[in-house]
């Protein structure tokens, strides 16, 4: 899993989700990836923008006290 900023408003139609722009949201790499690369093909530009690598790191960190 890794953090992106949404580009652009766009809806996906396997699964029925909206973006918008400027969101942030937490999503499988391999997922994002496809989305980009359909995006290129189809509008000349990628939708989603990775601003943050490796979010279940965080989950998994142990709390300092």
């Amino acid at each position: 899993m890794a953090k992106y900023k949404v580009l652009t408003n766009f809806g996906t139609t396997n699964d029925g989700k909206n973006y918008t722009k400027g969101e942030e949201i937490e999503m499988k790499v391999a997922e994002a990836d496809t989305i980009n690369e359909q995006a290129k093909e189809l509008h000349k530009r990628e939708f989603l923008e990775r601003i943050e690598d490796k979010v279940e790191d965080k989950k998994t960190e142990p709390s300092k006290k």
